[in-house]
Protein backbone atom coordinates (compact mmCIF):
# COMPACT_ATOMS: atom_id res chain seq x y z
CA UNK A 1 0.00 0.00 0.00
CA UNK A 2 1.52 3.54 -0.90
CA UNK A 3 -1.73 5.22 0.26
CA UNK A 4 0.15 6.40 3.36
CA UNK A 5 3.28 6.86 1.79
CA UNK A 6 5.28 10.00 0.53
CA UNK A 7 8.85 10.83 -0.32
CA UNK A 8 10.41 14.12 0.79
CA UNK A 9 13.19 15.25 -1.86
CA UNK A 10 16.06 17.21 -0.19
CA UNK A 11 17.82 18.98 -3.55
CA UNK A 12 19.96 20.98 -1.83
CA UNK A 13 20.97 23.66 -2.66
CA UNK A 14 24.36 23.41 -2.50
CA UNK A 15 26.50 25.14 -0.40
CA UNK A 16 23.59 25.27 1.89
CA UNK A 17 25.07 23.07 4.69
CA UNK A 18 24.28 20.07 3.07
CA UNK A 19 27.01 17.93 3.82
CA UNK A 20 26.55 18.51 7.75
CA UNK A 21 22.65 17.90 7.37
CA UNK A 22 23.52 14.62 5.29
CA UNK A 23 26.01 13.29 7.70
CA UNK A 24 23.66 13.98 11.22
CA UNK A 25 20.69 11.88 9.09
CA UNK A 26 22.70 9.18 8.74
CA UNK A 27 23.85 8.80 12.36
CA UNK A 28 20.48 8.97 13.44
CA UNK A 29 19.20 6.48 10.53
CA UNK A 30 17.82 3.81 12.93
CA UNK A 31 16.30 6.52 14.75
CA UNK A 32 14.85 7.70 11.38
CA UNK A 33 13.96 4.19 10.73
CA UNK A 34 12.12 3.58 13.92
CA UNK A 35 10.02 7.12 13.18
CA UNK A 36 8.98 5.56 10.24
CA UNK A 37 11.49 7.28 7.35
CA UNK A 38 13.06 5.77 5.73
CA UNK A 39 17.02 7.15 4.77
CA UNK A 40 17.56 4.39 1.80
CA UNK A 41 21.86 3.10 1.64
CA UNK A 42 21.59 1.70 -1.96
CA UNK A 43 21.19 5.50 -2.98
CA UNK A 44 24.41 6.80 -0.92
CA UNK A 45 25.56 6.19 2.45
CA UNK A 46 24.66 10.32 3.42
CA UNK A 47 24.43 12.20 -0.36
CA UNK A 48 22.59 10.23 -2.55
CA UNK A 49 24.91 10.53 -5.15
CA UNK A 50 24.06 7.22 -6.67
CA UNK A 51 20.39 7.82 -7.28
CA UNK A 52 21.45 11.11 -9.64
CA UNK A 53 24.16 9.68 -10.93
CA UNK A 54 21.31 7.17 -12.29
CA UNK A 55 19.58 10.04 -13.33
CA UNK A 56 21.85 11.67 -15.45
CA UNK A 57 21.22 11.89 -19.63
CA UNK A 58 23.41 8.93 -21.70
CA UNK A 59 26.58 10.69 -22.69
CA UNK A 60 26.57 12.89 -19.45
CA UNK A 61 29.49 12.28 -17.39
CA UNK A 62 30.32 14.20 -14.12
CA UNK A 63 32.76 13.45 -11.87
CA UNK A 64 30.58 11.34 -9.74
CA UNK A 65 29.36 9.17 -11.78
CA UNK A 66 32.38 9.04 -13.31
CA UNK A 67 33.94 7.54 -9.85
CA UNK A 68 30.62 5.43 -9.55
CA UNK A 69 30.78 4.08 -13.07
CA UNK A 70 34.47 3.25 -12.60
CA UNK A 71 34.39 1.89 -8.63
CA UNK A 72 31.31 -0.70 -9.90
CA UNK A 73 32.55 -1.34 -13.33
CA UNK A 74 29.12 -0.41 -14.62
CA UNK A 75 28.80 1.31 -17.79
CA UNK A 76 25.27 3.97 -18.03
CA UNK A 77 22.43 0.92 -19.14
CA UNK A 78 24.07 -1.26 -15.93
CA UNK A 79 23.83 1.89 -13.68
CA UNK A 80 21.05 2.44 -13.90
CA UNK A 81 19.81 -1.40 -13.96
CA UNK A 82 21.61 -1.98 -11.01
CA UNK A 83 20.49 1.05 -9.05
CA UNK A 84 16.74 0.71 -10.15
CA UNK A 85 16.97 -3.25 -8.64
CA UNK A 86 18.97 -2.72 -5.71
CA UNK A 87 16.85 0.81 -4.75
CA UNK A 88 13.34 -0.87 -5.31
CA UNK A 89 14.57 -4.24 -3.26
CA UNK A 90 14.97 -2.08 -0.28
CA UNK A 91 12.06 0.34 -0.56
CA UNK A 92 9.90 -3.05 -0.80
CA UNK A 93 11.99 -5.20 1.81
CA UNK A 94 10.62 -3.20 4.61
CA UNK A 95 6.89 -2.16 4.79
CA UNK A 96 6.82 -0.20 8.25
CA UNK A 97 8.37 3.28 6.73
CA UNK A 98 5.76 6.14 5.83
CA UNK A 99 8.51 8.25 4.32
CA UNK A 100 11.17 8.30 1.94
CA UNK A 101 13.80 10.59 2.50
CA UNK A 102 15.91 11.90 -0.22
CA UNK A 103 18.88 14.01 -0.16
CA UNK A 104 21.30 15.54 -2.69
CA UNK A 105 22.34 18.75 -3.16
CA UNK A 106 23.85 17.24 -7.04
CA UNK A 107 19.95 17.09 -8.00
CA UNK A 108 20.37 21.21 -8.05
CA UNK A 109 23.15 21.00 -9.33
CA UNK A 110 23.75 18.31 -12.37
CA UNK A 111 19.94 17.17 -13.16
CA UNK A 112 18.65 19.91 -15.66
CA UNK A 113 16.72 18.31 -18.44
CA UNK A 114 12.93 17.38 -18.17
CA UNK A 115 14.01 13.37 -19.01
CA UNK A 116 16.32 13.75 -16.14
CA UNK A 117 13.76 15.00 -13.48
CA UNK A 118 11.60 12.20 -15.27
CA UNK A 119 14.07 9.84 -14.70
CA UNK A 120 14.67 10.70 -10.90
CA UNK A 121 10.71 10.23 -10.19
CA UNK A 122 10.41 6.86 -12.03
CA UNK A 123 12.80 5.09 -9.22
CA UNK A 124 10.71 6.27 -6.27
CA UNK A 125 6.91 7.31 -7.79
CA UNK A 126 5.43 4.12 -7.69
CA UNK A 127 6.13 3.48 -3.97
CA UNK A 128 4.42 6.63 -2.76
CA UNK A 129 1.36 8.46 -3.26
CA UNK A 130 2.79 12.04 -2.96
CA UNK A 131 6.20 14.00 -3.17
CA UNK A 132 7.42 16.65 -1.38
CA UNK A 133 10.87 18.89 -2.53
CA UNK A 134 12.69 20.51 -0.21
CA UNK A 135 15.21 23.47 -1.51
CA UNK A 136 17.05 25.51 0.40
CA UNK A 137 18.28 29.13 -1.08
CA UNK A 138 21.35 30.85 -0.53
CA UNK A 139 21.90 34.57 -2.23
CA UNK A 140 23.77 33.87 -5.00
CA UNK A 141 27.13 36.16 -4.11
CA UNK A 142 27.86 34.34 -1.43
CA UNK A 143 27.00 31.15 -2.91
CA UNK A 144 29.30 31.56 -5.86
CA UNK A 145 32.17 32.99 -3.30
CA UNK A 146 31.43 29.86 -1.12
CA UNK A 147 31.34 27.17 -4.28
CA UNK A 148 34.93 28.82 -5.54
CA UNK A 149 36.63 26.67 -2.61
CA UNK A 150 34.73 23.12 -4.28
CA UNK A 151 35.55 23.98 -7.41
CA UNK A 152 39.00 24.32 -7.23
CA UNK A 153 39.29 21.13 -4.73
CA UNK A 154 37.20 19.58 -7.65
CA UNK A 155 39.68 20.11 -10.04
CA UNK A 156 38.82 23.99 -11.48
CA UNK A 157 42.10 25.67 -12.68
CA UNK A 158 41.16 29.17 -12.45
CA UNK A 159 41.84 31.13 -10.00
CA UNK A 160 40.34 34.58 -10.62
CA UNK A 161 36.99 33.78 -11.89
CA UNK A 162 35.03 33.52 -8.60
CA UNK A 163 31.99 34.82 -10.40
CA UNK A 164 32.60 32.89 -13.75
CA UNK A 165 30.87 29.87 -15.03
CA UNK A 166 32.65 27.14 -13.53
CA UNK A 167 30.71 24.27 -14.57
CA UNK A 168 33.43 22.89 -16.85
CA UNK A 169 35.20 21.24 -13.73
CA UNK A 170 32.30 18.63 -12.85
CA UNK A 171 32.13 17.10 -16.12
CA UNK A 172 34.47 14.95 -17.80
CA UNK A 173 32.02 14.03 -21.01
CA UNK A 174 28.99 15.69 -22.49
CA UNK A 175 26.92 15.10 -25.49
CA UNK A 176 27.12 18.00 -28.39
CA UNK A 177 24.02 19.09 -27.74
CA UNK A 178 24.11 19.71 -24.17
CA UNK A 179 24.65 22.76 -23.33
CA UNK A 180 25.17 24.04 -19.74
CA UNK A 181 25.63 27.13 -17.88
CA UNK A 182 25.64 28.34 -14.73
CA UNK A 183 23.83 31.30 -14.97
CA UNK A 184 20.87 29.30 -15.92
CA UNK A 185 21.71 25.80 -14.37
CA UNK A 186 22.96 26.99 -10.78
CA UNK A 187 22.21 30.25 -10.09
CA UNK A 188 18.67 30.72 -11.67
CA UNK A 189 16.38 29.91 -8.92
CA UNK A 190 13.20 30.28 -10.37
CA UNK A 191 14.46 27.91 -13.43
CA UNK A 192 15.42 25.07 -10.61
CA UNK A 193 11.66 25.65 -9.09
CA UNK A 194 10.15 25.61 -12.33
CA UNK A 195 11.71 21.64 -12.85
CA UNK A 196 9.25 20.68 -10.84
CA UNK A 197 6.44 22.39 -11.18
CA UNK A 198 3.58 20.18 -12.45
CA UNK A 199 5.20 17.35 -11.13
CA UNK A 200 4.55 18.14 -7.40
CA UNK A 201 1.32 20.49 -6.17
CA UNK A 202 2.54 24.15 -5.84
CA UNK A 203 1.72 23.29 -1.75
CA UNK A 204 4.37 20.70 -1.80
CA UNK A 205 7.52 22.32 -2.60
CA UNK A 206 9.19 24.12 0.46
CA UNK A 207 11.75 26.73 -0.31
CA UNK A 208 13.53 27.69 3.06
CA UNK A 209 16.25 30.15 3.36
CA UNK A 210 20.15 29.23 4.20
CA UNK A 211 19.98 32.91 6.17
CA UNK A 212 17.78 36.21 6.67
CA UNK A 213 18.11 39.22 8.93
CA UNK A 214 21.48 37.45 9.92
CA UNK A 215 19.86 34.28 10.95
CA UNK A 216 21.06 30.93 9.60
CA UNK A 217 18.83 28.29 8.93
CA UNK A 218 18.79 25.51 11.38
CA UNK A 219 18.14 22.76 8.34
CA UNK A 220 18.26 19.49 11.04
CA UNK A 221 14.85 21.14 13.26
CA UNK A 222 13.16 22.21 10.26
CA UNK A 223 13.48 19.07 8.56
CA UNK A 224 11.92 17.26 11.79
CA UNK A 225 9.00 19.54 11.75
CA UNK A 226 8.63 18.45 7.68
CA UNK A 227 9.08 14.83 8.59
CA UNK A 228 6.52 15.02 12.02
CA UNK A 229 9.87 12.90 13.88
CA UNK A 230 11.31 13.97 16.99
CA UNK A 231 14.79 14.06 16.27
CA UNK A 232 17.11 16.12 19.14
CA UNK A 233 18.66 18.92 17.63
CA UNK A 234 21.96 18.83 15.52
CA UNK A 235 24.94 19.81 17.95
CA UNK A 236 27.27 22.39 16.50
CA UNK A 237 29.68 21.07 14.23
CA UNK A 238 32.81 21.65 12.18
CA UNK A 239 32.31 22.75 8.46
CA UNK A 240 33.06 19.99 6.03
CA UNK A 241 32.89 21.76 3.41
CA UNK A 242 34.65 24.97 4.30
CA UNK A 243 36.30 27.57 2.26
CA UNK A 244 40.28 27.47 2.05
CA UNK A 245 42.46 30.22 2.16
CA UNK A 246 43.48 32.93 -0.65
CA UNK A 247 47.05 31.00 -0.48
CA UNK A 248 45.61 27.41 -0.64
CA UNK A 249 43.24 28.33 -3.32
CA UNK A 250 46.47 29.86 -5.15
CA UNK A 251 48.62 26.74 -4.81
CA UNK A 252 45.63 24.19 -5.70
CA UNK A 253 44.67 26.12 -8.56
CA UNK A 254 47.72 25.89 -10.00
CA UNK A 255 48.56 22.53 -9.39
CA UNK A 256 45.07 21.60 -11.14
CA UNK A 257 46.64 22.81 -14.25
CA UNK A 258 49.60 20.18 -14.22
CA UNK A 259 47.90 17.03 -11.78
CA UNK A 260 44.52 15.68 -12.10
CA UNK A 261 42.02 14.59 -9.68
CA UNK A 262 40.83 11.37 -12.00
CA UNK A 263 42.56 8.30 -12.87
CA UNK A 264 41.96 6.88 -16.43
CA UNK A 265 39.60 4.42 -14.80
CA UNK A 266 37.66 7.57 -14.29
CA UNK A 267 37.98 6.70 -10.59
CA UNK A 268 39.40 9.92 -8.46
CA UNK A 269 43.19 10.13 -8.16
CA UNK A 270 43.43 9.82 -4.16
CA UNK A 271 46.28 10.70 -4.01
CA UNK A 272 46.18 13.75 -5.32
CA UNK A 273 43.24 14.23 -3.08
CA UNK A 274 44.83 13.68 -0.15
CA UNK A 275 47.60 16.54 -1.18
CA UNK A 276 45.07 19.00 -2.16
CA UNK A 277 43.61 17.82 1.88
CA UNK A 278 46.81 18.38 2.94
CA UNK A 279 47.43 21.83 1.56
CA UNK A 280 44.06 22.80 2.68
CA UNK A 281 45.15 21.90 6.09
CA UNK A 282 48.55 23.59 6.25
CA UNK A 283 48.68 26.58 4.27
CA UNK A 284 46.54 28.78 6.52
CA UNK A 285 45.55 32.54 6.76
CA UNK A 286 43.56 35.00 5.20
CA UNK A 287 40.58 34.03 2.61
CA UNK A 288 39.78 35.74 -0.05
CA UNK A 289 37.92 39.61 -0.31
CA UNK A 290 35.45 40.13 -2.81
CA UNK A 291 34.54 43.20 -3.21
CA UNK A 292 31.34 45.21 -2.24
CA UNK A 293 30.66 46.38 -6.19
CA UNK A 294 31.54 43.10 -7.78
CA UNK A 295 29.34 41.35 -5.19
CA UNK A 296 26.49 43.40 -6.09
CA UNK A 297 26.94 43.57 -9.75
CA UNK A 298 26.79 39.15 -9.94
CA UNK A 299 23.25 39.46 -7.41
CA UNK A 300 21.66 41.91 -10.12
CA UNK A 301 21.99 39.71 -12.61
CA UNK A 302 19.66 37.50 -10.61
CA UNK A 303 16.86 39.73 -9.65
CA UNK A 304 13.99 39.07 -12.15
CA UNK A 305 14.61 35.58 -10.48
CA UNK A 306 14.83 36.11 -7.04
CA UNK A 307 11.82 38.17 -7.73
CA UNK A 308 9.80 35.47 -9.19
CA UNK A 309 10.66 32.93 -6.53
CA UNK A 310 9.76 35.62 -3.85
CA UNK A 311 6.36 35.99 -5.52
CA UNK A 312 5.71 32.30 -5.25
CA UNK A 313 6.28 32.63 -1.55
CA UNK A 314 4.67 35.71 -0.83
CA UNK A 315 7.64 37.78 -0.14
CA UNK A 316 8.18 41.09 -1.28
CA UNK A 317 11.73 39.98 -1.91
CA UNK A 318 13.65 36.72 -1.87
CA UNK A 319 16.75 37.77 -0.01
CA UNK A 320 18.35 41.12 1.80
CA UNK A 321 20.34 42.64 -0.65
CA UNK A 322 22.84 44.50 2.04
CA UNK A 323 26.04 44.08 0.65
CA UNK A 324 27.66 46.96 3.09
CA UNK A 325 30.16 43.20 4.98
CA UNK A 326 31.92 43.28 1.61
CA UNK A 327 34.93 45.53 1.40
CA UNK A 328 35.20 48.27 -1.36
CA UNK A 329 38.36 47.07 -2.07
CA UNK A 330 40.07 43.62 -2.02
CA UNK A 331 43.04 43.21 -0.20
CA UNK A 332 44.36 39.54 -1.94
CA UNK A 333 47.69 39.16 -1.29
CA UNK A 334 50.06 35.96 -1.89
CA UNK A 335 52.83 35.32 0.99
CA UNK A 336 56.14 36.74 -0.55
CA UNK A 337 57.55 32.75 -0.25
CA UNK A 338 54.34 31.13 -2.16
CA UNK A 339 56.93 30.42 -4.93
CA UNK A 340 58.80 27.46 -3.06
CA UNK A 341 56.00 26.57 -1.19
CA UNK A 342 54.22 25.68 -4.84
CA UNK A 343 57.51 23.83 -5.44
CA UNK A 344 57.47 22.17 -2.05
CA UNK A 345 53.92 20.54 -3.28
CA UNK A 346 55.19 20.07 -6.34
CA UNK A 347 57.54 17.87 -5.29
CA UNK A 348 55.11 15.42 -4.18
CA UNK A 349 54.78 12.24 -6.28
CA UNK A 350 51.56 12.03 -7.65
CA UNK A 351 50.45 10.60 -11.15
CA UNK A 352 50.61 13.54 -13.33
CA UNK A 353 49.51 11.70 -16.79
CA UNK A 354 46.34 13.64 -17.91
CA UNK A 355 44.25 10.61 -18.07
CA UNK A 356 41.85 9.98 -20.98
CA UNK A 357 39.16 9.22 -18.79
CA UNK A 358 37.01 9.86 -22.05
CA UNK A 359 37.94 6.71 -23.92
CA UNK A 360 37.92 4.58 -20.93
CA UNK A 361 34.17 6.19 -20.10
CA UNK A 362 33.41 5.59 -23.70
CA UNK A 363 34.39 1.68 -22.77
CA UNK A 364 32.30 1.42 -20.16
CA UNK A 365 29.22 3.08 -21.38
CA UNK A 366 29.12 0.44 -23.90
CA UNK A 367 30.26 -2.83 -21.67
Amino acid sequence: MTARKRAILHIGTEKTGTTSLQHYLAQNRSELRSNGVLLPKTAGPANHTRLVAASLDDGVIDNVKAHIMASRGEGEARLRENFAEEFSHELTEGSDWNTLLLTSELIHSRLHTPSEITRLFSYFEDHVAEVQIVAVLRRQDELAASRFSTAIRAGHTGFDDVFGDLHDHAYLALPDERQISDFVHYYDYAALLRRFVGRVPADHIHVWLYEYGGQKLESSTQLAKLLGTPLAKAEDSPNLNSAMSFAAQYLIATLNTERHSHLPSGARNKAYVDLKRKIEAEVTGARRQITRSDAAAFLARFSDSNAEVATMLGRETLFDEDVSRYPRTAHNNLPDDIENTLAHYRSFQITSKKPNALKRLKQLMFS
